[in-house]
């Protein structure tokens, strides 16, 4: 749980915008409209995890990205910070927690790349 409360300062002093979503309500996928751009996960439901840095998920409420709905979102597990944003995101999984992501590339294909996610607590 430790990992949690790490996490949470990184990202608010990233600036990472947050969703709001009370519990059994959905909210509308935000889109994006290119690289650089929020896209919505939803709640993090599926991970696909490798030994030699790709880790890949998907959620229960995607948005698109130029149009097309990414199957994918991936994450660089030899990214700083990788073990409290996986602390995190386990979490918010675990609440039922909806989360969006900034594109870093791949937007338009069924595989986004991402670095920054967010999402509310409350």
């Amino acid at each position: 749980m430790r990992n949690v409360f790490i996490a949470m300062p990184l990202l608010i002093a990233l600036g990472i915008g947050a969703l709001s979503c009370s519990p059994g309500h959905a909210l509308a996928a935000q889109d994006a409209q290119g690289n650089g751009s929020w896209i919505s996960l939803g709640v993090p439901r599926f991970i696909h995890i490798g030994t030699e840095g790709p880790f890949v998920l998907n959620g229960t409420n995607e948005g698109r990205c130029a149009g097309v709905q990414p199957q994918y979102f991936l994450v660089d597990m030899n990214a700083p910070h990788w073990k409290e944003f996986f602390a995190w995101l386990l979490s918010m999984a675990a609440l039922n927690k909806q989360i969006n992501c900034v594109v870093e590339s791949g937007c338009g294909t069924n595989l986004v790349s991402v670095k920054y996610c967010g999402g509310s607590l409350q």
